[in-house]
């Protein structure tokens, strides 16, 4: 089991596999319910920063807050 949330997506983005942290960090009651409803863990702001650094087959290690201080 992996200590930190981990998923998949498909080729159109939609999650497809989600780990027992993902579950936990989204505060959802099951993994269908995740994917049924596409319940991200990153904002929309975080995930399209990802996405360009992806698109530029770059390697994504940045440190992202999930929580404001």
């Amino acid at each position: 089991m992996l200590p930190s949330p981990a998923w998949l997506r498909d080729k159109s983005g939609k999650l497809t596999w989600i780990n027992t942290a993902y579950l936990k960090a989204v505060d959802a009651h099951s993994e269908k319910e995740v994917i049924e409803t596409q319940i991200e863990l990153l904002e929309s702001r975080h995930r399209r920063f990802i996405e360009q650094t992806l698109n530029k087959n770059e390697f994504f290690d940045e440190e992202i807050e999930l929580i404001d201080r």
